[in-house]
């Protein structure tokens, strides 16, 4: 769940794929709804985020495939009718799961978000799991960086959450 800067609710979840709805703040009258289905029916939104403009952000995995593994899915939404703005899918190195967990927006309006993503195989056939970080443009979603971050002794690493104040550091 989500606040904006009018005092509206947005939440997001799992309805048969992604659902994202966002509600008045004086009477929680239904303002718009969006879904998201992607390559099969399954979709978690895990997060959202709203950014000053009242533009709404949601992220989580999706399947890339029927009887595929996920990619982080995120989708940019209007403030005012909910129209799609941009959306970006991320199909990590292994071609394996990468899961979407957390997503914040900066005081520029560009999105991050952060989550898993499959690394490659270890010498023992084991595909771990790594940190992926991601920012995207307010504008229209282009790449700004990337990172992974693979934990000691190759183990699986999981990003559960991506915060940003005015006065924070990225590092």
């Amino acid at each position: 769940m989500a606040v904006d800067g009018s005092g509206n609710v947005v939440v997001t979840g799992n309805s048969g794929g992604y659902y994202t709805a966002k509600y008045a703040a004086s009477d929680g009258a239904l303002l718009w709804e969006k879904r998201y289905n992607g390559f099969s029916a399954y979709g978690e939104a895990r997060a959202v985020a709203v950014d000053s403009s009242g533009n709404v952000v949601v992220t989580g995995p999706s399947y890339n495939r029927i009887g595929g593994d996920a990619d982080y899915y995120t989708a940019k939404y209007a403030a005012t009718d909910g129209a799609l703005l941009w959306e970006k899918r991320y199909n990590g190195q292994k071609n394996g799961g990468d899961w979407a967990w957390a997503v914040a927006v900066d005081g520029s309006a560009n999105v991050v978000v952060t989550g898993q993503s499959q690394s490659v195989i270890d010498v023992n056939g084991n595909a771990p799991y790594d940190y992926y970080t991601v920012k995207y443009a307010a504008a229209d979603g282009a790449l700004l960086w990337e990172q992974r971050y693979n934990g000691a002794a190759t183990s699986s690493d999981q990003a559960q959450a991506v915060w940003w104040t005015a006065a924070a550091t990225w590092r």
